[in-house]
């Protein structure tokens, strides 16, 4: 009866080691289930970065062709000034003080302000229609830059909802 009991006990001591009951052979094994797991998910990781990193390169390359094609537009429109506002029309139409006035409150973001003392709105400013034109076309030529990066901007936070989505 000894020898069936000493050899009940080897058989499970044996059993223990192999299948995980606590012996060294079970933590190895865990061991490396938990290396291989972690070298999944550090894969799955791999992944998502090198995904975030193609939405960027896309979006940030079609920014930067569409910028470039905005600012070309926006020195053609610089360019093209003297031709659609020829130097007779400069010499019979000087912007007037009140409208140089609002567009310049405009451009800082301000309220209309009110005229100086003694200056009337309708003076002649100086300011030529020709460079109120330049102005104008450089300010909306920013604006639909401003406009186009913010496009670009919703673009890629869309592309990257939607990439971290698919990782849930």
């Amino acid at each position: 009866m000894a020898n069936a009991t000493i050899l009940a006990l080897a058989f499970t001591a044996a059993a223990a080691a192999v299948f995980g009951g606590g012996g060294v052979v079970g933590w190895q094994l865990r061991a490396a289930h938990a290396d291989q797991a972690q070298a999944a998910d550090g894969q799955i990781v791999l992944r998502g970065v090198q995904a975030a990193e193609a939405i960027d390169h896309q979006v940030g390359g079609r920014h930067e062709i569409q910028a470039e094609a905005i600012r070309a537009s926006g020195r053609s429109l610089q360019r093209a000034v003297s031709t659609y506002v020829p130097p007779e029309a400069v010499a019979r139409c000087s912007v007037p003080s009140g409208a140089v006035r609002l567009l310049n409150d405009a451009a800082q973001g301000l309220p209309a302000s009110a005229a100086p003392a003694g200056q009337p709105d309708g003076a002649a400013s100086g300011v030529g229609i020709d460079t109120l034109a330049g102005r104008t076309a450089e300010n909306l030529t920013t604006c639909v830059g401003i406009r186009q990066t913010l496009i670009d901007l919703q673009d890629w936070n869309t592309a990257q909802f939607q990439l971290a989505a698919s990782y849930r």
